[in-house]
């Protein structure tokens, strides 16, 4: 799960850029803090929560254990934050 709302993140963040697709993980951090965050077409918020399910994913392939409220709340964040950047008119 958390994987594939990593993924669906990475994916609304990406189709903001100008360009082919990154890539990988750091790749869009760079983009994002290089291309977005400046150009004020994304919030400084959304790498934060990019940065906490792609750690929580990282641990979870690994086999670690990840407290279900933690994973809860940031599926969540990730949620609301994949709506919010999908949609191309806010609060219509």
């Amino acid at each position: 799960m958390l994987q594939r709302r990593y993924r669906a993140l990475a994916a609304v963040i990406t189709a903001l850029l100008e360009g082919p697709d990154p890539g990988n993980h750091e790749a869009i951090v760079a983009a994002i803090y290089r291309d977005l965050v400046p150009a004020g077409r994304l919030a400084m918020a959304v790498p934060g929560v990019l940065a906490r399910v792609h750690d929580l994913g990282s641990l979870e392939r690994m086999g670690v254990a990840v407290d279900p409220g933690l994973a809860r709340e940031v599926l969540a964040e990730v949620g609301d934050w994949v709506i919010r950047l999908s949609d191309p008119v806010p609060g219509a």
